[in-house]
């Protein structure tokens, strides 16, 4: 009876009040109390580049520059509207110019610096001039390169105007001062999701922490590597390089919860507060590093065997890793890479005549997966093997190729939400006017 009661007002699936209350709601916008959101959001962009090869002798110069306008369209479902009830747009616009010059001291010796330098403007944010160096060290089979960089990353449309708010669960902010005020943050502030979670379960105020809005600005970056790159004893090739990376303003987001009316109290039930993922800059600096290498090597009869390996970990201003749980507590920031990936493939083009094969094992390491609105979770690792079978039609200039990617049909899903990618097989008809 108490079930019956309680379930009183509750419409059974796949009734017909069901069916038209999930039809009706599917098809009503969010801001007319539906579940539908709208983004018809148009983004135009335009680039060129010159090079003075002909005018310029002595040295290589390329410039170039690039123009992009977003129209944004949403109908209030994402994005606010202006006090004209017009859409927002955003603008950027950049130009770069990159020198560069061969040195050679011998026929077996040379050196090729590079410069760069580009400037890159949106129109909310301020711009900067971001420089770039490289030189390639050759000697005879042997090269080394280094570089240095510096650039930027602009936060996107809904980085700054997200304003999606769903009033039973995790409602988006953009980082700008608007949304901020549009949200009412600054006369009724929110509290860090995990500060809130900890007044829940001690009933304390004193450990609330308040959160203070900051204008999100471009996230920066400061880059080098180091490589080295040879064919050694004829038949082993070998390319290695290590990088390191250190962000600043990295560009994430983080859970806040705010009062409804503004008093503490509120904080203690959802249904008295809304959660809010803010997009933000994280306070502290990320470090990426990473390193890699790629060998091949000619076996007998035209067989080839290659393999490589790719390390990379990002890391927090508190030295923990990004791909941890713990790390989304100051600050999400999507890194959703794996630390560890390796290929290694046995080949042959002529193992027989006009016949030809590839094996593939591919394997990455399970990956920490942020999502935001949906959660996180770690992401299984997991292998395939791909395989082809190609055939040479030398009359007809054609080559036929059969073969499969991940042949054993393991289902295995790249990202937390993503579809699970199964066994694809295929057979291909290449048709080349220039084969002998």
């Amino acid at each position: 009876a108490a079930r019956a009661y309680a379930d009183r007002n509750r419409l059974a699936p796949g009734s017909e009040g069901f069916n038209r209350a999930r039809e009706a709601s599917a098809d009503a916008l969010v801001t007319n109390g539906g579940a539908r959101q709208l983004e018809n959001s148009d983004m135009w962009h335009a680039e060129g580049m010159y090079n003075f090869k002909n005018q310029i002798r002595f040295l290589d110069l390329i410039v170039g520059g690039h123009f992009r306008k977003y129209d944004l369209e949403s109908q209030r479902t994402l994005f606010p509207l202006r006090a004209d009830n017009s859409e927002y747009t955003v603008q950027e616009y950049g130009a770069y110019a990159q020198l560069a010059r061969t040195f050679s001291f011998s026929e077996n010796f040379s050196i090729r610096p590079t410069f760069a330098s580009r400037y890159d403007k949106n129109e909310y944010l301020e711009g900067g001039f971001t420089p770039r160096g490289s030189v390639v060290v050759t000697a005879k089979e042997h090269n080394l390169r280094a570089s240095y960089q510096m650039a930027f990353r602009n936060p996107s449309p809904g980085n700054l105007f997200a304003f999606n708010l769903n009033p039973t669960g995790l409602s988006e902010l953009g980082g700008t001062e608007l949304i901020a005020e549009r949200a009412n943050l600054y006369a009724n502030p929110a509290y860090t999701e995990g500060s809130v979670l900890r007044y829940r379960e001690t009933g304390d105020p004193n450990v609330l922490v308040q959160y203070a809005p900051q204008i999100i600005q471009t996230e920066k970056i400061a880059a080098w590597e180091v490589g080295y790159k040879s064919r050694l004893f004829d038949r082993l090739f070998v390319d290695a390089y290590y990088f390191r990376s250190n962000y600043s303003d990295f560009i994430a987001n983080q859970n806040y919860i705010q009062p409804r009316n503004g008093r503490p109290a509120e904080l203690l039930e959802p249904q008295t507060s809304t959660r809010y993922q803010i997009n933000l800059n994280k306070a502290d600096e990320t470090l990426v590093e990473g390193m890699g290498v790629g060998v091949e090597y000619g076996l007998p009869r035209s067989f080839k065997l290659s393999a490589n390996y790719a390390y990379q970990v990002g890391r927090n201003g508190d030295g923990v890793k990004l791909a941890e749980p713990d790390a989304y507590r100051v600050g999400r920031s999507f890194f959703n890479s794996p630390e560890n990936r390796a290929n290694v493939t046995l080949g042959n083009g002529r193992i027989a005549k006009n016949t030809g094969f590839s094996l593939t094992w591919r394997w990455q390491d399970r990956t920490w997966w942020e999502q935001g609105f949906s959660g996180d979770a770690w992401v299984p690792a997991f292998q395939t093997v791909d395989a082809q079978v190609s055939y040479r039609l030398t009359a007809l200039k054609s080559v036929v190729k059969l073969g499969g990617s991940n042949l054993f049909n393991h289902y295995y899903a790249q990202g937390y939400g993503l579809p699970r990618v199964g066994g694809l097989y295929y057979l291909s008809v290449t048709f080349d006017e220039l084969m002998r």
